[in-house]
């Protein structure tokens, strides 16, 4: 163990990856042994150390942080193969996160933009499976709300006033979006993956546009990642 963990302090990555897969255990316990107040706060105090170890841009990823330890908490169960798949995607997140707020991975811009994609497909899985508590859509609107804000505060240009009206619009027309799918006959891992794939259409149009490379090359590109998907998607056998 004492190898391991030297090993750690002088390889970042290997760091990171170990990091990740005790905190992903903590998950794994975390479900298995049902949320109670006692086993939910070793899991808190245990996150936030691993998350704010070492003290760098703490403030910067909050939200996404948040979005991480909050969604496997939320998230009602689900049969195995499921649960082993989700957690899967979360231990990517995590370890990407870590990896981008710690200045560990090099491609930090695309590491970061699949952090806030699997974490709008975590927001998509709990309001299709109808377990966002009381008033779900003003939850949803809120969370990704906050998500996109940080999503442009990180990526585009410094235009605060423009940054915030764009989440603000995003956010409401991916609730409809949300609300539409909640109606239509598709599995919720469709329509959380549809729901992603529409961000990261706007996200990629919205950022081109602050950056002043919007193109119709881009557009046509994103006219038909958006068609492909879309008909996989539309697939998908319905759970």
């Amino acid at each position: 163990m004492a190898v391991r963990l030297e090993l750690a302090g002088r390889h970042p990555v290997l760091g990171l990856l170990l990091r990740t897969l005790i905190t992903a255990l903590g998950v794994y316990f975390l479900r298995k042994s049902g949320i109670g107040i006692g086993i939910l706060l070793l899991f808190l105090s245990f996150f936030w150390v691993i998350y704010l170890r070492p003290p760098l841009n703490n403030r910067k990823f909050l939200v996404s942080a948040l979005s991480l330890l909050i969604l496997p908490i939320l998230l009602p169960p689900v049969p195995e193969i499921l649960e082993r798949l989700l957690l899967i995607l979360w231990a990517i997140a995590f370890f990407l996160l870590l990896g981008v707020k710690n200045l560990i991975l090099l491609r930090r811009q695309g590491s970061y933009e699949v952090v806030h994609i699997l974490l709008v497909f975590g927001l998509g899985v709990l309001y299709l499976l109808d377990f966002l508590p009381l008033m779900p859509q003003i939850l949803l609107f809120l969370a990704l709300f906050l998500l996109v804000r940080e999503f442009y505060f990180v990526l585009a240009p410094p235009y605060p006033q423009r940054l915030i009206l764009a989440a603000v619009v995003e956010a409401l027309l991916l609730v409809e979006i949300a609300w539409i799918l909640s109606f239509l006959p598709i599995n919720f891992l469709a329509g959380a993956a549809f729901l992603a794939l529409i961000t990261f259409i706007f996200h990629d149009l919205i950022l081109h546009h602050f950056q002043g490379t919007l193109s119709r090359q881009i557009i046509l590109r994103n006219v038909t990642l958006f068609t492909i998907l879309s008909i996989l998607l539309a697939t998908l056998p319905r759970i």
